[in-house]
């Protein structure tokens, strides 16, 4: 502080220097520490300085006085803050009481219009179209036909891989004998695309284990553990079981700096190119047995089980389409998040399943699951208009404010409003982890009674970065003050 002090004794400080380091002494205090001036310095700064001109005068009051406007606006945006937080606290304790009730009428409670309740779960439900076909060709099924496919595959009513893949398996084959160059590029590409866990760096971001390739499902009748053997086979490798297999399969691959999707793709192509599907796990489409890997047979050839199944997904597809093309179903294509990464579902949408005049399985339980579901409808709404979200937009806008002066003060004086936001945005991710589990356990006990579970959008959750800054009457006041104060500068 002596060079600070020599400054001062020779009045060489301009007038807006000392509003700097006013500003700066009570930034540091603010961040919990010491002051970087004396009570001497911040009297020689302030009272005991006077001005040479009028000039020095209206600059010292200029930047005095903005920093002044500032503080105030610190103490209102504190206030929005401390708003906010009861408003969503408030949230919580209502999201805590109301995820255990599933029956009453919570729209009285909340004062939410039962009618609205109804709109807004139409817009933000629906149901996955190509598991709403599946479904419906399974029940289309006779039962000498399901228990055919059970024997093949016990968990194919609910689960859609094994038939998906065995139906691509025929489409590569197209009613022939071998396979096209064309076909096979096609059935590696999605082979490989199997054993990739794609949601591992998600998982792991999280704090679970987890593994890039996944070597314990099938592919269609083909164990994905095949695919190593016949790699060990090709390289001349032994090991003793499939966890020894597993390791020295990656072991190899990094020592040899290989890439993995690579060394797996030209595995898969020679197998195809020896008879992989010909002379080995031959698909369903093909195949004359009755014999199943699961300690049973069916009751018909595997082909004709296949041909079954075939024309009843078609005939579901089918009634499906006439609907679409009468306009009484709507298709939409939407972003669906599972493990924070999205992709794309074609969805039938919530309103025109509702409001649809056909009476198939999918329409009717379609309905009673919403109509269970509109007490889940009203505490959304009732979530979508509290305060919080106004007072976040509030404290966007004292942020970029706070931004500006700043620039002005040649120092951080945000730090108070980066904190509340910061705080905001933690709390409100606890709140959309509580919505999320509300939904979910009330969507799965519709599962007792209901095939066609319907979907919710990701946006039933609270998204602050759909938020944009907003003003209201106090901090456009304060805009308009700084403004006013600082002209161009601002």
């Amino acid at each position: 502080m002596k060079d600070l002090t020599k400054l001062l004794s020779t009045n060489a400080l301009r007038p807006k220097q000392r509003i700097l380091l006013l500003v700066q002494n009570d930034c540091a205090k603010d961040t919990g520490g010491a002051d970087i001036l004396t009570p001497a310095d911040k009297h020689a700064i302030s009272e005991g300085w006077r001005p040479a001109n009028n000039y020095e005068a209206q600059e010292y009051n200029k930047y005095n006085s903005g920093w002044n406007t500032a503080l105030h606006a610190r103490l209102d945006a504190q206030t929005t803050y401390l708003n906010a937080e009861i408003s969503l606290y408030r949230s919580l304790a209502i999201m805590g009481y109301l995820a255990h009730i599933r029956t009453g009428s919570k729209e009285k409670i909340l004062h939410i219009d039962e009618n609205e309740a109804l709109e807004y779960l139409l817009q933000q439900s629906g149901l996955p179209y190509d598991r709403t076909v599946y479904t419906m060709a399974f029940q289309n099924l006779s039962e000498s036909e399901r228990q055919d496919i059970l024997a093949l595959y016990p968990d194919a009513e609910t689960e859609t891989e094994y038939l998906t893949q065995e139906e691509l398996l025929a489409n590569a084959f197209d009613n022939s004998a071998s396979l096209s160059t064309e076909a096979k590029q096609k059935l590696v590409t999605a082979i490989v695309d199997d054993l990739h866990n794609r949601y591992a760096d998600a998982f792991e971001k999280a704090g679970l284990e987890s593994h890039q390739w996944y070597f314990q499902g099938y592919f269609a009748s083909m164990p994905h553990m095949a695919i190593l053997e016949k790699w060990a086979q090709y390289a001349g490798i032994s090991a003793v079981d499939d966890d020894a297999l597993i390791q020295e399969f990656h072991t190899s691959t990094k020592t040899r700096h290989e890439d993995i999707r690579a060394v797996l793709r030209r595995t898969v192509l020679r197998w195809l190119d020896e008879g992989l599907f010909v002379d080995e796990y031959e698909p369903l489409c093909m195949s004359s047995h009755k014999n199943t890997c699961n300690d049973a047979t069916t009751k018909h050839p595997h082909k004709e089980v296949f041909s079954a199944w075939m024309r009843a997904k078609n005939d579901a597809t089918e009634a499906m389409q006439k609907l679409i093309t009468a306009g009484h179903l709507t298709l939409e294509d939407r972003p669906h998040s599972i493990w924070g990464m999205s992709e794309i579902v074609r969805t039938l949408t919530g309103e025109s399943i509702y409001y649809c005049p056909s009476d198939l399985p999918f329409v009717n339980e379609f309905k009673a699951q919403i109509d269970a579901l509109r007490p889940t409808g009203a505490f959304l709404v009732f979530l979508h208009r509290q305060s919080f979200l106004r007072e976040y937009a509030a404290l966007l806008a004292f942020r970029d404010m706070f931004t500006r002066l700043s620039r002005i003060y040649e120092v951080d004086v945000g730090r108070r409003i980066n904190t509340y936001i910061d705080d905001l945005e933690n709390s409100v991710r606890l709140l959309n982890s509580q919505v999320r589990i509300a939904v979910e356990n009330n969507i799965d006990a519709l599962r007792e009674n209901h095939t066609f579970i319907l979907d919710m959008t990701d946006t039933v959750e609270i998204s602050l970065s759909d938020i944009e800054s907003s003003t209201g009457e106090t901090e456009t006041h304060y805009q308009t003050e700084f403004a006013r104060l600082f002209e161009a500068e601002w």
